[in-house]
């Protein structure tokens, strides 16, 4: 989507880079945002916005741009926790990363896990989280011998 400037617009003064975040909103992006999306390029007069979904059907209406935070980290970083947490069975480097509890994460990785196998929810009988530290410990060692 190309957003044309107002002329006589300080294109300094904006400050807009390629490959920045943005938010898009009517007036107040805390209040009424409608979108996000990255700068593609800027040139004199017209910022042109690669978009995450669409933007209302309003054209020639005027819309307020505003820097964001840069959220492809964030996903990036989100999608790797996900791929950690879905890994069955998790090499062993995985299962030291794994292993200590951390917050209330790794209640909501088995609640999510059991969750997709309909099996209910992450917590223990006595109420609390199952850790991934206590399977990994009630589990058999590896390459112990049965017996």
């Amino acid at each position: 989507v190309a957003f044309v400037l107002p002329q006589g617009t300080d294109m300094e003064r904006l400050r807009f880079g390629s490959g920045e975040s943005i938010t898009i909103s009517a007036q107040d992006p805390s209040v009424d945002r409608v979108g996000e999306g990255i700068v593609a390029s800027v040139r004199q007069g017209v910022i042109q916005v690669q978009l995450f979904g669409k933007l209302p059907d309003q054209k020639g209406r005027t819309w307020r741009l505003d820097k964001s935070a840069n959220s492809v980290t964030y996903e990036r970083q989100f999608t790797a926790l996900l791929q950690l947490a879905m890994a069955k069975p998790l090499p062993p480097l995985w299962e030291l990363l794994v292993a200590a509890k951390v917050g209330a994460v790794d209640a909501w990785v088995d609640n999510s896990i059991q969750k997709q196998a309909g099996q209910g929810t992450g917590v223990s009988a006595d109420g609390g989280a199952v850790s991934r530290a206590a399977q990994l410990a009630s589990a058999a060692a590896r390459g112990s011998d049965p017996g």
